[in-house]
């Protein structure tokens, strides 16, 4: 008769997050078993500022991936033999390696979002998010806010994004008085990177923050949706 394999104890900690997602302890003690593994491979793939803010962002989108397989049936404790830590290496090598390619993506960049078609700026998240609307908003504020100040760039180059993303001041205000070649570049620039910004709260974000507080509304929305009308506070919260 052969030898059966045992269930890991280990994974307990995966399966007391998923049965409590909203537990800090158990949120907590999933991420610490799993951040080594994450750390490493960005390091691998050469990302090196900010380790701890992509690793989260990472373990949100391994959070996710695991919580539809535990209820869609997938996630059972006979196939959960091997250690969590042994399990999870090569699945997240391929979480870091999508999320790189979020990040440096460059075929968005060719969208263009004066061409999407939508009625009108007023009551665009609204219509998607309902009463939900503020504390999506509120959530993406605060990102964005971190990401200018994490990004890495040269504190003039955080200052455009900052004056353009947060404060929604226009380009000619922003730039005023440079040489219309650094003008240009400098707008084009700025622009990728609101391209860039939208897809990462579009595709990473988002998702991960609508499934952890479990809110009642679609995960998926047009990144450019989010660079036309909410970078540069477009849209205001609702009073």
């Amino acid at each position: 008769m052969g030898h059966k394999t045992l269930y890991n104890t280990s994974w307990n900690t995966v399966y007391d997050y998923l049965n409590d997602p909203g537990n800090c302890t158990k949120h907590q003690k999933f991420y610490t078993a799993v951040a080594p593994i994450i750390k490493h491979w960005l390091l691998r793939l050469g990302l090196k500022d900010d380790l701890d803010g992509h690793a989260k962002s990472i373990f949100s989108d391994l959070f996710i991936k695991e919580l539809k397989r535990y209820r869609s049936g997938k996630l059972v404790p006979e196939k959960c033999t091997a250690k969590i830590t042994t399990y999870y290496f090569p699945v997240i090598k391929n979480l870091c390696l999508d999320y790189i390619k979020v990040l440096r993506s460059e075929t968005y960049f060719t969208e263009d979002s004066s061409e999407l078609d939508v009625e009108a700026e007023i009551g665009v998240f609204d219509s998607i998010w309902g009463e939900h609307k503020n504390m999506v908003l509120t959530e993406m504020s605060r990102h964005i806010k971190e990401w200018i100040e994490l990004s890495g760039f040269a504190a003039a180059k955080r200052e455009v994004l900052r004056k353009r993303f947060i404060e929604g001041r226009k380009f000619p205000d922003i730039l005023r008085g440079v040489d219309k070649s650094v003008f240009e570049a400098q707008r084009k620039w700025a622009c990728r990177q609101g391209k860039k910004l939208a897809l990462i709260i579009a595709e990473i974000l988002l998702p991960a923050f609508i499934e952890f507080h479990r809110l009642p509304i679609n995960k998926k929305i047009d990144p450019r949706l989010i660079e036309k009308y909410f970078l540069g506070l477009r849209t205001k919260l609702a009073r």
